[in-house]
C-alpha cells in the first residue's frame, strides 16, 4: 500500500509530502536507499505495535517521501525486497 501511495501524485499532494525530508533525511540514505526506507518502515511498525508507544510515531508523509527518494536514487524499488528488509529489521527490533 505504501508503494502505491508513493506512486500517486494526488496522494502525495494530499499528504503534503513535498519538503517533508528537508530536515529529516541524513547521509545514510545514500549508502543503501532501500535499506534506509525498510528500516524506517520497520521502526514505524514497531512503534505502533508497542502498547505504550511513548515515542513520536513516524508520519506517513515521511515514509512516503523516503520511499519516493529511494525510487529516485535506485531508479526502481523492488517491493518484495523492500518487504523482506522490513521484516528482517522488524524481527531485529523485536529482539
Amino acid at each position: 500500500m505504501l508503494v502505491m501511495i508513493a506512486r500517486s501524485e494526488e496522494a502525495c499532494r494530499l499528504l503534503g509530502v513535498e519538503g517533508v525530508l528537508v530536515d529529516q533525511a541524513d547521509i545514510t540514505l545514500l549508502e543503501d536507499p532501500l535499506d534506509y526506507v525498510a528500516y524506517g518502515i520497520a521502526a514505524a511498525v514497531h512503534e505502533t505495535e508497542k502498547e505504550s508507544a511513548a515515542g513520536q510515531a513516524t508520519m506517513l508523509s515521511t515514509l512516503v517521501a523516503e520511499l519516493r527518494m529511494c525510487n529516485l536514487l535506485a531508479a526502481h524499488v523492488d517491493q518484495h525486497d523492500l518487504i523482506e528488509r522490513v521484516m528482517r529489521h522488524h524481527g531485529e527490533m523485536q529482539g
